[in-house]
């Protein structure tokens, strides 16, 4: 056999041994006993144990600046009426754009949102993304619009 044809078999060899042994590391199951997962049967028990209804609810509004098109999606994790997580995400046409959601996630005080009642939520407006303010204000309403609240 050629010298040449060897050293190119023993290569693809070291190579799919490496390749096969990085699959099954990355292929891994993160459980490897199953009863080590709690069944969501058993979740939704203990949350009617508690007493608690935890849900998720979000939504997207576009919007246009000059003729930028944008989007704000607003998802909200609730116990009852209180908000107990808040996530936002853009879509941007702009640079221009991405700056002002880039201020607008910066300086919205998720303080003031967190705990509360979303009924009863009041959103101060961030100078220089005062569209962006107001479509998260009216992806807001949204969510309540479908809480049936």
């Amino acid at each position: 056999m050629n010298k040449k044809y060897l050293f190119s078999a023993v290569a693809f060899s070291a190579f799919a041994t490496i390749s096969y042994q990085t699959w099954k590391v990355i292929n891994k199951p993160v459980v490897e006993n199953i009863s080590q997962v709690t069944p969501v049967s058993k979740i939704e028990e203990v949350a009617q144990v508690e007493g608690i209804e935890k849900i998720m609810v979000g939504t997207t509004k576009e919007y246009t600046v000059n003729t930028d098109n944008n989007s704000i999606t607003v998802n909200v994790g609730l116990e009852g009426k209180n908000i107990v997580s808040l996530d936002i995400s853009h879509y941007d046409d702009s640079p221009t754009s991405k700056m002002k959601h880039d201020l607008f996630d910066k300086n919205l005080d998720k303080g003031a949102i967190l705990g509360k009642d979303i009924t009863a939520l009041e959103i101060s407006t961030v100078t220089g993304a005062t569209m962006t303010t107001g479509a998260f204000k009216e992806a807001i309403k949204d969510i309540i619009t479908q809480l049936g609240s």
